[in-house]
């Protein structure tokens, strides 16, 4: 059901590395979007143990949600790389949408608890820039993992998260919509109309076409 794809390296810590670095400021008092902590949480879930972190991804996860095609690309210590290094296919990683956006249970099993789902989608960062990106989605915190935002529509402001991939790779929930959209994309060239494309996709097409509640 898995694929390890191995990262060659020399066995550099990513993880042991992110904590050697001299803080600049107190805990909770500034941020600043880091893919290594992602994959230090990946970490923090292997130490307190007994199951390897692929071992229960697998358990918790890929095996209640049925998915049934995961590579994990691994980081030089051979611990799976969660800041940017697992692939999905898009069905598979609209069920993952779909499991937060019905409060964590999946086809009638518990499979994260409805606290954890709200906690997690909460923007725990507000992000203001100087001057708004030129996107249809506008990018206002971030919570564990999740990016929060809105769309502007009829009138309305939709509250939404998403998680987003290297490439405009995205999972986003609108939950007044009741609205799960994945999206696999190859735009690595990271211009900011590749950037865009995915929610001017949203934007323009998939909402309008959601009968109005």
């Amino acid at each position: 059901m898995r694929k390890l794809l191995r990262k060659r390296g020399q066995g550099r810590d990513l993880a042991q590395g992110l904590l050697d670095l001299p803080l600049v400021a107190g805990p909770g008092e500034q941020y600043a979007y880091n893919t290594v902590a992602s994959v230090s949480l990946g970490q923090a879930i292997e130490n307190a143990g007994p199951l390897t972190l692929i071992d229960f991804g697998t358990t918790f996860l890929a095996v209640p949600l049925q998915i049934g095609e995961l590579e994990v690309r691994e980081t030089p210590t051979g611990l799976p790389d969660l800041g940017s290094g697992l692939y999905l296919v898009t069905r598979d990683m609209l069920k993952f949408g779909q499991l937060f956006a019905d409060g964590g249970v999946w086809n009638g099993q518990r499979i994260v608890s409805e606290q954890w789902v709200g906690a997690s989608t909460l923007a725990h960062v507000e992000l203001r820039w100087l001057e708004p990106e030129a996107w249809d989605w506008q990018v206002d915190g971030y919570g564990y993992q999740w990016w929060t935002g809105y769309f502007e529509f009829d009138g309305r402001r939709l509250a939404s998260y998403a998680a987003r991939g290297y490439g405009q790779q995205v999972l986003m929930v609108i939950p007044e919509l009741e609205l799960v959209v994945a999206v696999n994309s190859h735009g690595y060239e990271e211009t900011a109309e590749q950037a865009n494309q995915v929610f001017a996709l949203i934007a323009r097409f998939i909402i309008p076409a959601v009968p109005a509640g």
